[in-house]
């Protein structure tokens, strides 16, 4: 049996991951896209590292919503988890946030 404190625990640092590990993709994209100086190859391979970051947190938040519906980002726990986000964007703000969240999108696209 799992520790309910412990999935609660990881739900909130899921949260609170989402943020920072969203403007690494963004910022990230941007820069590997537009680098000129490296291979094709190589830009590929960190394009790649990159959407691989974000698709592993999106496992982990699978897992947690999977272990408690009050955990899911997409239904039961999608205020909490947003309410969290926001905390953290208060207190760490950036130019660079962009106007979706990342995590919620992909999981609505790939529900369809």
């Amino acid at each position: 049996m799992n520790n309910p404190t412990n999935i609660c625990a990881l739900f909130e640092s899921l949260a609170n991951l989402s943020v920072p590990l969203e403007r690494v993709f963004h910022i990230a994209i941007t820069e590997i896209k537009n680098d000129g100086s490296i291979s094709e190859k190589y830009k590929e391979e960190l394009l790649n590292a990159t959407k691989s970051l974000l698709f592993n947190s999106l496992e982990l938040h699978d897992y947690v919503g999977k272990k408690d519906v009050s955990f899911n980002i997409m239904s039961g726990g999608e205020s909490e988890y947003n309410k969290i986000r926001e905390i953290y964007k208060t207190a760490f703000p950036s130019e660079k946030d962009e106007g979706i969240n990342l995590h919620q999108h992909i999981e609505r696209l790939s529900s369809k």
